[in-house]
């Protein structure tokens, strides 16, 4: 017995051991795979597959597309690798198409931020090994049509009349291409995106439902037993309906992986062995990284392992004491408790009031919604009314749960990030508090569980200043610290996709790097990538004085001579004037609010989008020499004067400026400037969100050579 017992830990071990090894082994080929930063803004020449396309706002098409043949090779062969391309206002596209495309390609590149997410860490998850966009192409070879997208096709066509049709065909073929961005904000605010997506939930609801069937087939027809028990019918039955709906919503990896859990699960059922919770989703975790190995960077697969792994744990011979109504109550507790962490740590922004509105919401999906879509799914097929009454009962119980979600969804998310001791600090507890065997000694370990709520934040001391610029591309946002105080210097863009930077990138920095609070806000000028985020950050964080150079963008103005001081650090504005009476100083950009910080010897100055006279004038302003300089204008070639240069004699210049952006910002000249001054030169877009402080005036953290992910793309080196 001891020799089979350690046999079959030996097994375990080597296949853990091939699948770490696989696991391992894919990171290295993706990062090998991934589309060097040699191919340039170059248009090139691409024979691709379509293997996905999401319409989206705007006259955009969203493609993944395979790479079947590159055309003219340049500093490497695109073929076989899979990119990200968006197409605007593309001719009619359908997935299985071939096209000869004229494409810029670019190597995977994100913003870089705290708090903020890791678009390079989904791509690579994805299996995407580059990004672009289409300017032209022509169709090479038609799509076969497909069983499943003539499925689509069909489901589209009957819930064309239906008010909520988005959701619908999300939660019967795994498309949400036709979803609003306010329905994602709603969704996202009130922790319920899992829910309205082809998701784990939804394939082992399906999995029970056909389990249940496969009970009632095994014992309603004659025989039947005779030739399999109705345990076996009922798992092969159950397994089958996974599968079907699995294949429904396109094979998303999402839906493969919950189905790989439900199936290893249901065979241990059938087996009627004895198999403990840990080896069969052991099991189905090896299945699934050996079929998805880049799931490993996929937030899915260890949010649904872990939801899995609490509520049984949780519910182990506990549900024929509570009863059935009183389990499920149980099982949102359990998912409160032992999610509320997780999903804290994996994707560091919970719902404040996700344990209410899931309350709401999983009953209302799993046992109204999701059915009703089944029904009418099945109900279409065998007769049109009976699928029309289907279809709109369940449109009708999403209006009522939307209505619920939106009012919930005015309330605010909360971004955390925790460091990963704390996190794992935090899912220890929540263990404990899973196996704990009465409720003293589960609350011995609740401080071990509320772990993930610690921020750590590194203070200011008095009369010491710290200075953030944000990673928003194209754009401008600082933040600036003293021991009690935090200001806003600028909030990015808002981009007419509906896409926020504010939103994305602003506020969850705010969030994680002190307190949640702005005491002013600066709006340097109106241009959209300065002043398009202010509108969400001002509804998300709690603004004091918000100042713009005109009435018109804020409450207050910036006028020269305008100072305060707090915690023994000075404030002050050196530019617009209140008499504006040139042209220049009538110009927009000229007009920008110019603020000069200063914390004992060391200066900080924000210019803005101000150009070579305007900084003329403020020489005579100026201290010298100047710490940290903000390059005017993201280090145009209209600013940035030799003479500005040389009364600054910058230590630090931060050019708050888009990767490779289509203004060649910043201007080579321009750099050369400072460096000759004896600056180091950082750019926002190329190292990520910097951050410096007056204790230590020598030394700027670039978040992106800071962090400790493999999977972060690097710069490549200067010329």
């Amino acid at each position: 017995m001891k020799d089979t017992a350690r046999r079959r830990m030996v097994l375990w071990f080597a296949v853990v051991f091939l699948v770490i090894c696989r696991v391992v082994t894919a990171a290295w080929f993706a990062l090998e795979d991934r589309v060097p930063h040699c191919v340039g803004d170059a248009t090139r020449q691409l024979d691709v597959a379509l293997l996905r396309v999401d319409a989206v706002a705007g006259g955009r098409s969203r493609l993944h597309a395979r790479v079947v043949d590159d055309r003219v090779p340049g500093c490497v062969d695109l073929t076989g690798k899979q990119l990200r391309l968006n197409w605007y206002y593309p001719p009619s596209l359908a997935v299985g198409e071939v096209w000869r495309i004229a494409a810029v390609v670019r190597s995977p590149w994100g913003y870089q931020n705290p708090g903020g997410f890791d678009y390079e860490r989904w791509l690579m998850s994805e299996g995407l090994a580059g990004t672009g966009y289409v300017r032209q192409g022509r169709l090479v070879r038609a799509a076969h049509p497909r069983l499943v997208d003539r499925y689509r096709a069909w489901v589209a066509k009957l819930l064309a009349p239906l008010q909520h049709r988005g959701y619908l065909q999300a939660l019967a073929t795994g498309q949400s291409n036709l979803m609003t961005e306010q329905d994602w904000i709603t969704l996202r605010r009130t922790g319920t995106v899992h829910l309205m997506v082809i998701s784990g939930l939804h394939v082992g609801l399906i999995a029970v439902f056909g389990y249940y069937f496969g009970l009632v087939v095994a014992r309603c027809v004659p025989g039947m037993t005779l030739w399999v028990t109705a345990g076996n019918c009922a798992a092969a039955t159950s397994i089958l309906c996974a599968l079907s709906y699995t294949w429904m919503s396109g094979m998303q990896v999402a839906a493969v992986r919950a189905c790989v859990m439900t199936t290893c699960g249901t065979i241990v059922i059938a087996l009627g062995r004895p198999v403990p919770v840990h080896g069969w989703l052991l099991a189905a975790a090896v299945c699934v990284l050996a079929i998805y190995p880049q799931s490993i960077l996929d937030q899915g697969f260890w949010l649904s392992f872990g939801a899995v792994l609490v509520l049984v744990i949780g519910l182990a011979n506990r549900f024929p004491r509570s009863g059935r109504a009183a389990s499920l109550i149980q099982a949102q507790y359990l998912m409160l408790l032992g999610m509320t962490p997780l999903v804290a740590i994996v994707v560091g922004e919970i719902s404040t009031i996700a344990g209410p509105a899931n309350l709401v919401a999983v009953p209302m999906v799993s046992l109204v919604i999701v059915p009703l879509v089944m029904l009418g799914v099945v109900g279409s097929a065998l007769d049109v009314d009976l699928g029309l009454f289907a279809w709109s009962g369940a449109d009708a119980t999403l209006s009522l749960l939307l209505q619920v979600l939106r009012f919930l969804g005015a309330f605010d998310t909360q971004v955390v990030d925790a460091e990963s001791w704390l996190g794992a600090a935090s899912l220890l507890g929540v263990g404990l508090i899973l196996v704990a065997p009465n409720r003293r000694s589960a609350m011995c370990v609740v401080p071990m569980w509320a772990s993930w709520m610690i921020i750590s934040i590194v203070s200011v001391e008095p009369g010491e200043v710290r200075v953030t610029a944000l990673d928003v591309g194209q754009g401008s946002a600082a933040l600036i610290d003293t021991a009690s105080h935090r200001l806003l210097f600028d909030a990015g863009a808002r981009f007419p996709s509906g896409f926020d930077l504010g939103d994305a990138v602003v506020v969850p920095a705010i969030a994680v790097t002190g307190t949640r609070r702005l005491d002013k806000l600066v709006v340097s000028h109106g241009d959209s990538d300065h002043a398009g985020g202010v509108r969400a950050v001002s509804a998300r964080v709690p603004t004091g004085e918000l100042v713009a150079p005109s009435g018109d963008l804020a409450s207050g103005r910036c006028e020269r001579g305008q100072r305060w001081l707090w915690d023994g650090v000075r404030f002050e504005f050196l530019h617009p004037s209140a008499n504006r009476g040139s042209p220049s100083d009538r110009a927009e950009n000229n007009a920008s609010c110019v603020l000069l910080v200063t914390a004992g010897e060391r200066h900080v100055l924000l210019t803005g989008d101000i150009e070579r006279l305007v900084e003329v004038g403020l020489l005579s302003h100026l201290p010298s020499p100047i710490d940290v300089v903000f390059a005017p204008h993201h280090g145009s070639a209209t600013s940035s004067s030799p003479r500005f240069v040389a009364a600054t004699r910058p230590r630090v210049v931060i050019v708050s400026a888009g990767f490779r952006n289509r203004y060649g910002h910043p201007h080579p000249d321009v750099v050369a400037r400072y460096v000759a001054v004896g600056a180091s030169v950082w750019v926002t877009g190329r190292d990520g969100a910097l951050v410096w402080e007056s204790q230590r005036p020598l030394d700027v953290k670039a978040w992106r050579h800071s962090r400790n992910a493999w999977w972060v793309n690097r710069p490549p080196p200067s010329p």
